[in-house]
């Protein structure tokens, strides 16, 4: 999926979530934060490949900004 699929997806989906109750849209959020949880180390791995290939393409300080950093979540 590209980044302008995402983007389509995202604003089809975006006057249903606009519109939900406060509970649907918790219920939303943590379902996101738990697959984010869930594959964390998946992320991490990408993120880590991401980095190597970018480094030598853009300064350091962009890698800096790039690195995701994982502290615990908090609910």
């Amino acid at each position: 999926m590209t980044t302008l699929d995402i983007i389509r997806k995202t604003k089809a989906a975006w006057s249903a979530l606009r519109d939900a109750d406060a509970e649907t849209k918790n219920r939303l959020l943590t379902a996101m934060a738990d697959s984010l949880v869930e594959h964390t180390a998946e992320i991490l791995t990408c993120n880590e490949a991401d980095l190597e290939a970018a480094r030598g393409h853009i300064s350091d300080v962009m890698l800096d900004l790039s690195l995701i950093h994982i502290s615990e979540p908090t609910r």
